[in-house]
């Protein structure tokens, strides 16, 4: 369940996000790459917060009984 938090959460700064299909020993079987060791210094990240309203106002009004406007 915490994967899928994750991911809601990171998509909408725009961090790039994938889920392993057939977990972590598949990846590594099919050889694709591992760091190892600390990566901290590989890059510029960057993230902007959203500061619009993620539904309308009136559909919060709406479900929380106020009838919307």
């Amino acid at each position: 369940m915490w994967a899928a938090r994750l991911w809601w959460m990171l998509r909408p700064i725009s961090v790039p996000v994938a889920v392993l299909d057939g977990g972590w020993q598949a990846w590594e079987a099919g050889g694709h790459p591992i760091a190892h060791g600390d990566e901290r210094d590989g890059g510029e990240t960057s993230a902007t917060p959203v500061t619009r309203p993620l539904i309308p106002s009136r559909h919060v009004d709406r479900h929380r009984g106020g009838g919307g406007r």
